[in-house]
């Protein structure tokens, strides 16, 4: 599995082509309209940045971004057949961390991914119910309308929640 050198989550300038806090994501997540549910799109010149994305499209389904704060850090590391296998599994192994746990997570950084791994860094803090305003559940990461696709330069996920 390739691994990419980057900068620790929040060290990098704004601006550059990889985004990693959730406060950020309104700008590439977009909705998808879906009975009863939740669905959303994103876009990322890589297929890391692209993993990252979604990932924060999920925290933004589960509570407001603006009041968490990357307070501690917990490793990732998934496996799975396939792009869309690993993007579920992703997903879901992050929704647990919410919903276990308690560990609401605000910054997302893929350090390594290939055909049937990822690993990722999560930046986040426990759960306050004073300070975190939760938006419901979401109860599942779907595998309906689940794409990771390229298409030319760009790569581009779909991600349908049950809420």
């Amino acid at each position: 599995m390739p691994n990419r050198q980057r900068a620790p989550i929040g060290s990098r300038a704004r601006g550059e082509d990889f985004v990693q806090h959730a406060r950020d994501a309104a700008r590439f997540v977009h909705e998808v309209a879906h009975t009863a549910d939740v669905g959303f799109e994103v876009e990322a010149p890589t297929l890391e940045g692209v993993f990252e994305r979604a990932a924060l499209g999920l925290g933004r389904t589960i509570a407001d971004a603006d009041e968490i704060a990357a307070r501690s850090r917990r490793t990732m590391t998934i496996r799975a057949d396939d792009r869309a296998a690993l993007l579920h599994d992703f997903l879901h192994a992050l929704l647990l961390l919410a919903q276990v746990e308690g560990f609401l997570f605000e910054g997302v950084e893929v350090t390594a991914i290939d055909e049937g791994c990822i690993r990722a860094e999560v930046a986040g803090e426990p759960l306050d119910p004073a300070r975190h305003h939760l938006h419901g559940e979401v109860k599942a990461v779907t595998w309906h309308g689940l794409a990771v696709e390229r298409r030319g330069d760009t790569w581009r996920a779909r991600v349908i929640l049950d809420v």
